[in-house]
């Protein structure tokens, strides 16, 4: 857990996720009623209906220590390498917003 928070149970989840470089958490309802978004525990989305978790992606680092962000499980590229997992981390969730839960246009 962050260490900003670690003292402070109390710290709401939204406050939590925000502190630790969260962002907005997206959702595509296809007009079947499903919804495509990238898990975070910021919502409880039991609440929405049954779930179908399945892996978007896999962050691995190289020899060298250089991150990449490897997005074939949903079609889509090698993103790297990077320095820091961290901006691996951000160009996944980047790409995922942008390309994997934008709506096809008809």
């Amino acid at each position: 857990m962050n260490e900003q928070f670690r003292d402070k149970p109390d710290a709401s989840p939204l406050s939590r996720y925000d502190a630790i470089g969260g962002h907005a958490t997206q959702m595509l309802v296809a007009p079947s009623g499903s919804v495509r978004c990238v898990y975070t525990e910021l919502l409880d989305l039991t609440k929405i209906g049954r779930l179908a978790i399945s892996r978007g992606s896999h962050l691995e680092p190289d020899d060298a220590g250089r991150w990449f962000a490897d997005l074939a499980p949903v079609g889509g590229p090698q993103l790297g390498p990077f320095q820091h997992r961290s901006d691996a981390l951000k160009a996944e969730i980047d790409w995922l917003d942008t390309r994997w839960l934008a709506p096809t246009s008809a």
